[in-house]
């Protein structure tokens, strides 16, 4: 073999050698930082906000104060539909003139059908109008209900998270969340330190109480 073959085949096996021992680093690496990693890798965290409602009594408390807000709504709408329904009659009831002397009262003219048409179209108006806002404000209280326990919820979760070395946290129950593997899924941590919470809490009120 030349002495420029021989160089070559040198060559070619130092490469292989660098090749090979690169490829072992790069396993080794992989693997410990994979050993090093949160049980959450992936950096995101899922938290499943209806079972921690339900698991810690929240749902409960929810649904209980959108009722009442969806009573105290409905008893003020009855009121104004009642109070709207009265004007509309006193209105049209003055529209029709008193009858005459001596004359029956169905023998009296109705009042003016233009007039009272016009009456009975600003009447649904405003009726419309008061149940549209009704709903409104049913909707609001709904939503602040729900947001309000977000707030609760979004310091624990983030607190977890980020002890697991994971930047982001999402809710499994928002459309945007396709999958995810249970290793992300920190909804029992969350629930564990929101009833630890709230043990603390009964605990502090107990204690207070004479």
């Amino acid at each position: 073999m030349t002495s420029t073959a021989k160089l070559g085949r040198r060559l070619w096996v130092v490469g292989m050698a660098a090749v090979t021992f690169a490829a072992g680093c790069s396993n080794r690496m992989g693997e410990e930082g994979q050993a090093a990693s949160p049980k959450g890798a992936g950096g995101v965290a899922v938290v499943d906000l209806d079972q921690v409602a339900k698991r810690v009594g929240q749902d409960t408390e929810m649904s209980r104060s959108i009722e009442q807000a969806t009573s105290s709504v409905n008893d003020q709408l009855k009121t104004i539909r009642d109070r709207l329904r009265q004007d509309y009659q006193e209105e049209i009831a003055k529209l029709a003139p008193a009858p005459a002397e001596g004359e029956a009262n169905d023998a009296a003219p109705g009042p003016n059908p233009a007039e009272a048409a016009a009456i009975k179209q600003r009447y649904d108006q405003q009726m419309a109008q008061v149940e549209t806002q009704a709903r409104e404000k049913l909707t609001q209280h709904r939503i602040g209900v729900v947001e309000r326990f977000r707030n609760d919820v979004r310091p624990i979760a983030e607190k977890i998270a980020k002890s697991r070395g994971q930047g982001i946290v999402v809710t499994k129950n928002d459309a945007v969340v396709f999958a995810f593997v249970p290793q992300a899924d920190i909804t029992d941590e969350v629930v564990k330190q929101l009833q630890s919470r709230v043990s603390q809490a009964s605990h502090t009120e107990d204690a207070a109480t004479p």
